[in-house]
């Protein structure tokens, strides 16, 4: 990061940053592009891991649902659509992550961030 003005507003950026953390970066994705790097990030690992959880749970009872020729969740096509929806869901309305700051950003993933981009921008 070369350029003094882009260094500028990284480092604008980041004093903001600051503040984030403890009071949740959820609320400040929009805005700040540390935290919408974190949230995007620290989100899809706990997708995942919901994923994972119900996985098993669904094919179990999919299966059974199969066997007994049930009508359960019939708008889907397949027990991977059924679990998406649950996992989805639980995520939305159980999963509060407590996020935590990324010690290895890369210098090269917030200066190319949209938000960076358009503060580089110059104005027309």
């Amino acid at each position: 990061m070369e350029d003094p003005r882009i260094k500028k507003i990284v480092s604008d950026f980041l004093t903001l940053h600051v503040h984030h953390i403890p009071r949740g970066c959820q609320y400040y994705r929009q805005i700040c592009p540390f935290c919408d790097i974190i949230t995007r990030e620290q989100t899809d690992i706990h997708y995942n891991l919901l994923e994972d959880v119900f996985r098993p749970i669904v094919k179990e009872v999919w299966g059974r649902w199969t066997r007994g020729a049930y009508r359960m969740a019939d708008r889907m096509d397949n027990s991977e659509l059924f679990l998406a929806e649950i996992v989805w869901h639980a995520f939305n309305r159980w999963l509060q992550p407590r996020y935590y700051e990324i010690t290895g950003m890369k210098e090269e993933e917030i200066t190319t961030h949209p938000y960076v981009r358009q503060k580089i921008r110059p104005n027309i």
